[in-house]
């Protein structure tokens, strides 16, 4: 439930689509004259198009197969139409309200993994002065509360209660360390190993060295790329488009 509270809040706070942003303010910026560097990387840009093959000149290797094509186009126009219905923001932000109030109902503590996207959410909205949106995070948060203060209301001792029961008592019980001391905080980082296996926790952290080296290296060949040579922005563009083929 927390998943997908999180995943709907997000897709209403990065909107796709001119249906997406609702803002009693929205201005459409006009965009700045271009500058003697600007004008040189554009034209850049379009001699590096202009090297793009044909469709007479695509090579057989990226051609794909015509059932591949039409199974592609399919799910293309079942996740445009998916993405049609739900364009609308209140839909959106509506949506995130049910699940927020049905995970309340679920769990209380989804509060503590949903609580810091949210304030960030508000605070960003609120420096942006986007008003229309903070109120339909305001409508939102609100259909959460009524779905969830009926039972609140009633069994308000009992969460308290179980609260305490379920972190300070049992915690004494089974002999956890102190919240103030070295052993607590440092308490997963004994326990990861055990929890995921050395084989995944070698296998993720070795990931996780390896992009780091790639973007490290990619960083560094783009910083020495020489854009003002044809050869070079040639090979530049077969480099992507071997990337992309073996992905």
């Amino acid at each position: 439930m927390v998943t997908l509270c999180f995943a709907l809040l997000t897709a209403w706070y990065q909107p796709k689509g001119k249906a997406a942003v609702w803002s009693e303010t929205a201005i459409t910026p006009e965009l700045p004259p271009l500058d003697e560097t600007g004008k040189t990387q554009l034209q850049l840009l379009q001699e590096t198009i202009a090297l793009l093959p044909t469709k007479q000149e695509t090579p057989q290797r990226l051609r794909q197969p015509r059932w591949l094509v039409r199974i592609s186009k399919r799910l293309e126009a079942i996740g445009e139409g998916f993405s049609n219905i739900f364009s609308n923001p209140w839909l959106k932000v509506m949506t995130f309200g049910l699940a927020f109030g049905l995970g309340l109902l679920t769990k209380q503590t989804i509060i503590f993994f949903l609580f810091m996207p949210l304030l960030w959410t508000a605070v960003s909205l609120l420096l942006k002065r986007q008003w229309g949106r903070i109120a339909q995070l305001f409508v939102g948060l609100c259909l959460s509360v009524a779905i969830a203060y009926p039972w609140y209301r009633t069994n308000w001792l009992l969460i308290l209660t179980s609260g305490e029961r379920a972190t300070v008592q049992s915690a004494i019980a089974e002999g956890d360390p102190a919240v103030n001391t070295i052993a607590a905080w440092t308490y997963y980082l004994k326990e990861i190993s055990q929890q995921v296996s050395i084989p995944l926790l070698v296998a993720g952290l070795i990931g996780l060295l390896l992009y780091s080296k790639r973007v490290f290296e990619r960083g560094n060949r783009l910083e020495n790329l020489n854009f003002s040579s044809r050869e070079q922005r040639r090979k530049l563009f077969q480099n992507w488009r071997d990337r992309a083929i073996g992905f």
